[in-house]
């Protein structure tokens, strides 16, 4: 399935599902945001056992809302030099690779409400910034919950429980990081590396 239009009401997928979707070959991935300026909605879908949920190649102001994405066998979302996107209420679940559930090479990406939960390593992982990770929960994925690197993102009010290394990780400057709960991960609940980054009111277990 790819989408090729900048006319974000040309592309609205509701109430769909998908099955094993696409292949690891450029083109051929499953649903693709392919271009720059691309833009479109899929919402109250599902997508499972495909190559990749989703990739925004370039995409622009993609918005994923209230769908589950699980079983892939690579990504979940890949977002390869993409911006504003919107990921609202979504289960990512069950990627099977030993890669990022989410793999977000992208500015100015907002995360609300979603659930990233026993993925077989991290459950997504940002490459940029100006994001906002909000009221979102990790869960029993096998490696980090949340792997950020870049500056300027606001990480506030989300839930790090039970994955297999850290909860947070952070590796960037002028990022903030407030009011999460963090327990019970293996390694570490909260890491935040840089210079100018605000780290206030968590509320994390004595690893962090």
């Amino acid at each position: 399935v790819r989408n090729l239009t900048q006319n974000a009401t040309n592309f609205s997928v509701v109430n769909a599902e998908f099955i094993q979707l696409g292949q690891d070959l450029p083109g051929r991935y499953g649903i693709t945001f392919d271009g720059a300026g691309v833009r479109g909605s899929i919402s109250s879908s599902t997508i499972r056992d495909s190559a990749y949920g989703v990739y925004l190649q370039q995409s622009a102001s993609a918005t994923l809302t209230g769908n589950v994405i699980h079983a892939s066998a690579y990504f979940t979302v890949f977002a390869n030099n993409s911006s504003g996107a919107r990921y609202v209420g979504n289960l990512f679940a069950g990627n099977v690779d030993s890669v990022p559930a989410l793999k977000i090479y992208s500015t100015g990406d907002v995360f609300i409400g979603n659930y990233s939960v026993g993925n077989a390593c991290v459950g997504i992982r940002l490459q940029g910034g100006g994001a906002l990770f909000d009221q979102n929960h990790f869960r029993a994925n096998g490696c980090v919950g949340l792997r950020i690197y870049g500056d300027g993102n606001v990480i506030s009010s989300n839930t790090f429980i039970h994955n297999d290394w850290r909860g947070l990780n952070v590796n960037g400057n002028s990022n903030q990081v407030l009011s999460n709960y963090a327990f019970e991960n293996s390694n570490t609940s909260i890491r935040v590396h840089g210079t100018g980054n605000l780290v206030q009111d968590n509320d994390a277990d004595a690893s962090w």
